[in-house]
């Protein structure tokens, strides 16, 4: 893949302006510093080639966490730390594959400093995209103190009190003029003015050498990139619902959340909540019990299912990426969900090989019942039924044999406005009819019915 059509994304804050980082690397794609989640929700929509990650967020929003970091080198994705929250990842995951860059993460990798919060400071962004400084990190104060330690004849217990008064001061108060506060006791008010008026931006320049040698680099010989075993099961929990995706909206803008948000505003706002709740968990429950089982679908299980949803939904055959696409799914997790919606059907195909088909009419009915709908449907078919006697339809029924029982479905179905996703023998076998007898003498009946009522005005 040659450079100009390699994706890079760069999450940049404080440490480097924009329009400094673009005279680096002008084909980045720029992000505010990033917080947990950032990371995966933008492998999975942006795809990128290298992730530079500089700056990062500590107490407005939880950080990127390490596993994301590492879910991204499993995808073949290259990821570059320095400066901020990029050095404290890259220095912890180096053996990993992440690539660092510059003093910071060789501070921390050699044990000069392991406090995270060196690399902490307050900033204001106004306007939006323009980060100002207000307290001074740590890490530019022991950047400082290490540049002219030898021209101002620091000893080494100067550069510790020094360290330590500052430390002190905590990230968000460590401004300039506290810091000659805190000095001048130690050093004198001269001196401490030279320091303030003469710190050395750290942040700034490992940010900036790696915008501009970040194609240079490689992980260190002796990291291995993990696999998907190096993922555990809270990852992938924290993945589906931490991870962000973009939503487009009626007014042809787009929303970004991260799907924890939409997994609440439907449980507070969904008036058949407890359905979805409940049919969910019972999804999952039966493929946990597949897997206890052993239970396996075939391709031709999955392709079968495949095509009952596509008909169930009318999604065209064309349509496939942009219902991927809509749905926030990789082509993997549709892949999965697939697999599991077949597991399922396999299940239910098991269950109706174990039972005589009239036992689905306490299946259904209790179904319905567990969810007080049942009362809604039995007034619905006893008025049906009413409207039957009244006009003596069963005394004078007669099987219609002009159409097949395909056709004669297909047809009720598009009077209903119900989609049948399978075949016949797959509905009479799913819904408890007995027999194509049975199916037929029903839909006769519905068939004369509308005939007598549309006869007779």
């Amino acid at each position: 893949m040659s450079a100009n059509t390699e994706k890079i994304l760069v999450y940049l804050g404080p440490s480097c302006s924009y329009k400094h980082a673009i005279e680096f690397c002008p084909e980045g794609i720029y992000r505010r510093p990033a917080c947990q989640g950032d990371l995966m929700s933008d492998a999975v929509q942006v795809q990128p080639d290298r992730i530079l990650l500089i700056d990062g967020q500590f107490a407005q929003n939880l950080s990127v966490w390490h596993k994301e970091v590492i879910f991204c080198l499993t995808r073949g994705i290259k990821v570059y730390g320095a400066s901020s929250m990029g050095a404290l990842r890259a220095a912890d995951l180096w053996r990993q594959g992440m690539i660092g860059c510059g003093k910071i993460v060789d501070w921390y990798r050699t044990g000069v400093t392991e406090d995270d919060a060196e690399v902490a400071l307050l900033y204001l962004e106004n306007p939006p995209g323009t980060f100002v400084p207000l307290s001074v990190p740590q890490i530019n104060v022991r950047a400082t103190l290490a540049q002219y330690q030898e021209i101002l004849q620091f000893l080494p217990e100067h550069i510790e009190q020094l360290l330590v008064a500052s430390n002190e001061l905590g990230w968000r108060h460590r401004t300039r003029s506290a810091l000659i506060e805190a000095w001048e006791e130690i050093i004198g008010v001269e001196t401490c003015e030279f320091l303030v008026n003469n710190l050395i931006d750290q942040k700034y320049l490992d940010a900036c050498e790696l915008l501009r040698t970040f194609r240079t680099l490689e992980p260190d010989p002796l990291a291995q990139v993990p696999g998907d075993s190096a993922l555990s099961k809270y990852f992938w929990a924290a993945y589906d619902r931490d991870r962000k995706i973009q939503i487009p909206l009626e007014n042809g803008l787009q929303a970004r959340t991260a799907q924890a948000h939409i997994d609440g505003y439907i449980a507070l706002h969904a008036v058949d909540y407890p359905q979805i709740f409940w049919d969910a968990k019972n999804f999952y429950l039966a493929n946990m019990l597949a897997e206890k089982l052993g239970v396996r679908v075939t391709e031709a299980e999955v392709s079968r299912e495949w095509n009952r949803f596509i008909a169930r939904h009318s999604i065209g055959p064309m349509q496939l990426g942009q219902w991927i696409e809509r749905n926030a799914l990789t082509e993997g997790e549709a892949q999965i969900l697939l697999i599991r919606m077949a597991t399922v059907r396999k299940l239910h195909e098991w269950l109706a090989s174990t039972m005589v088909p009239m036992e689905m009419t306490k299946i259904t009915l209790d179904y319905l019942k567990s969810h007080d709908a049942y009362l809604y449907w039995a007034r619905e078919a006893g008025a049906f039924e009413d409207r039957l006697a009244h006009k003596h339809i069963d005394e004078s029924l007669s099987a219609s044999a002009a159409l097949s029982a395909d056709e004669r479905l297909a047809e009720h179905a598009a009077r209903a406005g119900i989609t049948i996703d399978g075949s016949v023998d797959e509905y009479i076998y799913e819904t408890g009819f007995n027999t194509r007898g049975d199916l037929g003498v029903a839909l006769d009946r519905i068939s004369a019915l509308e005939r007598e009522e549309h006869n007779n005005g």
